[in-house]
């Protein structure tokens, strides 16, 4: 009766079917096995006898909660930094201001020993502080799952709550250094894991660069099936994941007509489509409000934005914009007009929704960054300075000419010296799905619940989601 489940999965090819009776595991799923347990309803326990489901269900998940640990199994720093974690001074920021308040800002009462015992030369910190590195990344993840073992009541009630409550966390790119190695996209492969598992881990977090969003961003997740069971997707942009110029030519991202500006192009196609917004400001704009056309141009590619409907599960949808103070307002600007403006249709079981952030104001925050976030240019850490950038070599050992530079950016040049580097600040923006109305039509080119997979089928045999 279990071979079902194969012969279905083979379609009718019986060399395929002998194989996958050899590869499967000899055992029935946990799943399988549980409906063979004789279960104690413990009647007389407190738990089971005074506190309905829905409450024992909060009090599990509580329980599985993700945790951070700076540590590794051997009580060792996880960041090859001389303390777990930099002293970030993140601080929300206060309403139409560019500037978070003085005491969250001012390095004033900082010990330089905080960052590093000691002056370093600027190549060294760029060694030693990985550009992935910001808050909340140095640490592992982790959720205690001795509650599950307690007994097979509590086992059934709460194993869902496990992979509900994890979050994948995925780097992407050639900024890793082996100390996140375990946060590489083959090591959260879904296909590494079995059926019941992956379709039940639906939050995926994502540290992406522009150059790879914008130009095979869904080919290169849907090769390990990484966004199948997906509903709450986050991608975050930091400043080193912007493409080659933007510190020149200021940040440019849009969704919409062929994804990206060409490398010869005068990277104007995002301001174009803010100017296609005024078109849309004295009705219900259409959705999306400004055309896809790189389908047409491109042998069927989709941009970002498009790809978004190929993910069959998806609700939810965040990005965070991040850059250092130089490019505040360019910054500031992208993230309203996309938390304004942009819309996404969805695709699979969730045809007939939308994405939206409307009603979701746009969340920022402030923090003090590292030497490597510098960049090429040097930003002054005194706000009046009148020379406020410098140019830079990150080769520099942090020695400057006190001819040619003001007093405070000698400074600012000593500070690098001990890690600290420029104000930072992330923008987040979220969409979630509404139901489109009537008036919004139907776009055919939309694949629905026959043409997308949703899920893995769950088979008798606790078999890897390949």
């Amino acid at each position: 009766m279990e071979d079902d489940d194969l012969v279905e999965m083979a379609n009718g090819d019986l060399e395929f079917l002998q194989l996958l009776r050899e590869a499967m595991p000899r055992e029935a799923s946990m799943s399988i096995q549980a409906t063979q347990w004789t279960i104690d309803p413990q009647d007389s326990c407190p738990l089971f006898a005074r506190f309905p489901f829905e409450i024992r269900q909060e009090i599990f998940s509580y329980a599985l909660s993700e945790h951070d640990s700076h540590f590794d199994i051997h009580g060792q720093p996880r960041v090859g930094f001389p303390i777990p974690e930099p002293k970030w001074l993140v601080c929300d920021l206060p309403e139409n201001t560019s500037k978070p308040m003085p005491e969250h800002s001012s390095l004033e009462n900082i010990d330089l020993d905080y960052y590093s015992p000691r002056e370093k030369p600027i190549r060294e910190l760029f060694r030693e502080c990985p550009f992935w590195l910001r808050p909340g990344t140095s640490a592992t993840r982790f959720q205690h799952t001795s509650i599950l073992r307690t007994c097979r009541r509590i086992f059934l009630e709460a194993r869902d709550l496990l992979m509900k409550n994890a979050t994948l966390r995925i780097f992407y790119d050639a900024d890793l250094t082996n100390l996140r190695i375990d946060a590489r996209p083959s090591v959260h492969s879904r296909q590494r894991m079995t059926r019941y598992t992956a379709n039940r881990l639906t939050s995926l977090e994502v540290y992406y660069n522009q150059d790879l969003l914008e130009t095979d961003f869904l080919e290169r997740f849907d090769t390990n099936k990484n966004l199948l069971c997906v509903e709450d997707l986050r991608i975050t942009l930091r400043k080193n994941d912007w493409r080659d110029g933007s510190e020149t030519f200021g940040l440019q991202l849009t969704p919409y007509g062929d994804g990206r500006d060409d490398e010869d192009d005068d990277w104007q196609l995002m301001q174009d489509h803010m100017a296609l917004e005024e078109e849309h400001r004295q009705g219900r704009a259409p959705i999306p409000p400004i055309p896809y056309t790189r389908r047409e141009s491109n042998n069927g590619e989709l941009t970002w934005g498009e790809s978004l409907s190929m993910i069959p599960n998806l609700k939810r949808f965040t990005m965070d914009f991040e850059y250092s103070e130089d490019q505040f307002e360019r910054l500031k600007e992208l993230a309203e007009w996309a938390q304004r403006v942009w819309m996404f249709r969805l695709g699979g079981k969730m045809k007939g929704y939308y994405l939206s952030a409307k009603d979701n104001p746009v969340k920022v925050y402030s923090w003090r960054g590292l030497t490597p976030h510098m960049g090429a240019t040097i930003i002054c850490f005194d706000e009046d300075c009148p020379q406020k950038s410098l140019d830079s070599d990150p080769d520099d050992s942090g020695d400057s000419d006190e001819d040619s530079s003001e007093m405070c950016c000698i400074e600012t040049y000593k500070r690098m010296g001990y890690g600290f580097g420029p104000r930072m600040y992330t923008f987040t923006v979220t969409w979630t799905a509404r139901k489109l109305k009537p008036e919004d039509g139907d776009d055919p080119t939309i694949l629905g619940t026959d043409e997308l997979q949703a899920q893995w089928l769950e088979v008798y045999r606790d078999s890897l989601a390949p």
